[in-house]
C-alpha cells in the first residue's frame, strides 16, 4: 500500500512536470505562430512596395530615355561648341600674330 502511494505520487509528479512542458510548449507554439504571422504580413507589405516600384520605374522609363537622350545631345553640343571656340581662339591668335609680322 506505501509502495503504491510512492508510485501515485511520483506519476502525479510526473504528469505535473509533462503538463507545465505541454503548457510551454503551447506558448512557444503561440509565439512562433504570432511571428510567422507577423513575417508573413511583412512579407506581402514589401512584395507589394516592390511590385509598386516596378510599375513606377516602367512607367518612367520612357522619360528617363529621353532626359538621357537629351543629356547626350546638349554633352555633345557643350562639346562641339569648346571645339569651336577653341578653334576660333587659335584663328585669332594665328591672325594676329601673322598681322604683327607683316
Amino acid at each position: 500500500m506505501l509502495r503504491q502511494g510512492v508510485e501515485d505520487k511520483k506519476t502525479q509528479e510526473f504528469q505535473d512536470a509533462v503538463m507545465i512542458m505541454l503548457r510551454e510548449q503551447k506558448v512557444m507554439l503561440q509565439s512562433l505562430n504570432h511571428k510567422v504571422l507577423g513575417f508573413e504580413n511583412n512579407f506581402r507589405y514589401m512584395q507589394r512596395k516592390i511590385t509598386e516600384c516596378v510599375t513606377y520605374i516602367k512607367r518612367i522609363q520612357p522619360y528617363i530615355d529621353n532626359a538621357m537622350g537629351a543629356l547626350h545631345k546638349s554633352f555633345k553640343m557643350l562639346c562641339t561648341g569648346i571645339l569651336n571656340l577653341r578653334e576660333e581662339q587659335s584663328e585669332y591668335a594665328g591672325t594676329i600674330i601673322h598681322d604683327e609680322c607683316v
